[in-house]
C-alpha cells in the first residue's frame, strides 16, 4: 500500500512540474466617454476617453485563473469646454484645447462564476484647464466594474468607473465609460 501511495504521490510531482506556472496578460486598447461631474461639469461637455492597459492575472500549476489580476494603464481625455466657456476663451485669445491625462495601476478581482469584475486604483493626473492656467498635477481615485466578452482570441470588455481627482488647485470628478479589445499573450 506504501509503494502505491508512493507511486501515485511521485506521478503527481513529475505532473505537477510539467505545467509550468504562469499568467493570463492582456492588452486592451479601449475607447468611450467621460461624462464630468460638479466643477469639471461646469466648464466642460461629456467628452471622449482613450485607454491602453496592460492586465496581468495569476494563473497557478493546474491552470486556475486567480480572482485577482494587476493592472497599469495609460489614459487620455480630449476634454469639450462648453459651447459659452469656449466663446469666453477665444474672445479673450485663450487656449481651448483642455485635456486630462492619467498613468497609474490599479486591482481587478474577477469573478469566479460570470464574466463580470470589479476594479480599483490610483494614477497620476496631469489635467490642462482651458484659459490661461498652466497644467494642474493630482492623483486619481478610481473604482467600478466591468464584464469580459471572450469572442474567439480576443476578449471584449466594457468597464464604468467613478473617478475623484485631487489636483494642486481643483478638484474633479468623472464617470468614465470604456469599450475596449483584450489580446491575450
Amino acid at each position: 500500500m506504501r509503494t502505491v501511495v508512493a507511486i501515485v504521490l511521485g506521478v503527481l510531482l513529475v505532473a505537477a512540474r510539467q505545467v509550468p506556472a504562469h499568467a493570463e496578460t492582456r492588452l486592451t486598447v479601449g475607447a468611450g466617454g467621460l461624462v464630468p461631474f460638479g466643477d469639471l461639469g461646469d466648464v466642460t461637455d461629456p467628452s471622449a476617453r482613450a485607454v491602453i492597459r496592460l492586465e496581468f492575472q495569476p494563473v497557478n500549476a493546474i491552470g486556475q485563473s486567480s480572482p485577482l489580476a494587476y493592472t497599469v494603464h495609460v489614459a487620455y481625455s480630449d476634454l469639450s469646454l462648453d459651447s459659452q466657456v469656449k466663446d469666453l476663451l477665444i474672445a479673450a485669445g485663450e487656449d481651448t484645447e483642455p485635456y486630462l491625462l492619467e498613468v497609474g495601476a490599479g486591482i481587478r478581482v474577477h469573478s469566479r462564476v460570470a464574466p463580470f469584475f470589479l476594479t480599483g486604483g490610483a494614477a497620476y493626473a496631469r489635467y490642462l484647464p482651458g484659459g490661461a492656467g498652466g497644467d494642474e498635477n493630482g492623483v486619481d481615485l478610481h473604482g467600478g466594474l466591468g464584464f469580459l466578452f471572450p469572442a474567439g482570441i480576443v476578449v471584449l470588455e466594457a468597464e464604468a468607473t467613478g473617478h475623484a481627482v485631487i489636483l494642486d488647485e481643483d478638484d474633479l470628478q468623472f464617470l468614465a465609460v470604456t469599450l475596449g479589445v483584450a489580446l491575450p499573450f
